[in-house]
């Protein structure tokens, strides 16, 4: 029945244990000629009259929880190639990002710094050979206030976008996607020099460098899931909201190992925020970030390598 789908779909097919398969019969149904009487309406779910594989109906996997949740998977055919700028920037304006008065900055100067990222991730196991791309804001050097009083201090990760809905981000942290044909970033690198891995830390996530601040840090996340039904007329009030984070010492457990790694002599990034038809639930925050002025650039640089981390260490703050 399957042959002839999408090659990525026939090899996740081909993933399932046949132990565990449920096989149960698929009944197309002649059309209602009503869908009421009287109090009773059928809708939803249960007007799925046709078979799910013509795209009209609709399949649960209720009982599979999230991959992250699930059992560890393989990373070892796994690719990243990451391209970042870090950058030195106004205080002012990233103070206006962090969510909380909880979150502040570790220092008192005007500027500040943060980087911008883009990852495309490669063959993850459960994608059947494809992947997709994230786009990432860090601003470091921010300190968090804990109830106790206790302050952690981290990486800020403020924005998250993916080009395809995925648990390792989705199911973390608020994030958001657009799609490919949208592009609303140009990162380029030019006069790349290769460095020597004897010289490069093994890790992807933004170093702190020479300003101060610890070259190993963890990064913190925030968590808001919004209210699907607010009261009419009223501002939609949050269902999750927390500070969270992941601690650089599970990170660095994480199965990734850089290969590669280059240093570029200049680094270039526009941003388009398109409209509000073309990026319908990101115009605003494109055109926020697009706000963020490059003082200097101090570092610029395109990592690959293989392996990747599911952040299956995150937790709450408090």
């Amino acid at each position: 029945m399957y042959k002839h789908f999408d090659p990525a779909v026939v090899k996740l097919l081909s993933m399932a244990d046949e132990d565990t398969l449920q096989v149960r019969e698929l009944l197309d149904m002649n059309q209602l000629p009503k869908w009421s009487e009287g109090r009773l309406a059928v809708i939803r779910d249960a007007a799925h009259h046709s078979h799910c594989i013509k795209c009209k109906g609709l399949v649960k996997l209720s009982k599979m929880p999230p991959h992250r949740l699930g059992n560890p998977r393989d990373w070892n055919n796994s690719t990243f190639t990451t391209a970042s700028i870090k950058f030195r920037t106004s205080r002012t304006l990233l103070q206006n990002l962090l969510q909380t008065p909880e979150f502040k900055f570790v220092t008192t100067d005007t500027n500040v710094f943060a980087t911008f990222s883009v990852c495309s991730l490669g063959n993850p196991e459960w994608f059947g050979g494809n992947g997709y791309s994230f786009f990432d804001l860090f601003i470091h050097g921010v300190e968090y206030t804990k109830m106790n009083s206790y302050k952690v201090v981290g990486t800020y990760l403020p924005a998250l976008i993916e080009n395809l809905a995925d648990p390792i981000g989705s199911g973390f942290v608020a994030t958001d996607w657009w799609v490919d044909e949208e592009n609303f970033l140009e990162l380029s690198l030019s006069g790349l020099t290769e460095r020597s891995m004897d010289a490069a830390p093994n890790t992807t996530v933004p170093s702190e460098g020479e300003e101060g601040f610890s070259t190993t840090t963890d990064f913190n996340p925030f968590r808001c899931i919004p209210s699907t039904s607010p009261p009419s007329g009223e501002p939609r009030p949050t269902e999750v909201e927390y500070a969270g984070i992941v601690p650089n010492a599970s990170e660095a457990k994480a199965p990734r190992k850089l290969e590669r790694i280059w240093v570029a002599e200049k680094a270039d990034i526009k941003f388009d925020a398109l409209d509000w038809k073309r990026l319908l639930t990101l115009h605003h925050i494109v055109d926020s970030v697009a706000e963020i002025p490059i003082y200097e650039v101090l570092e610029a640089k395109l990592v690959e390598g293989k392996g990747a981390s599911d952040v299956r260490g995150s937790m709450r703050l408090d």
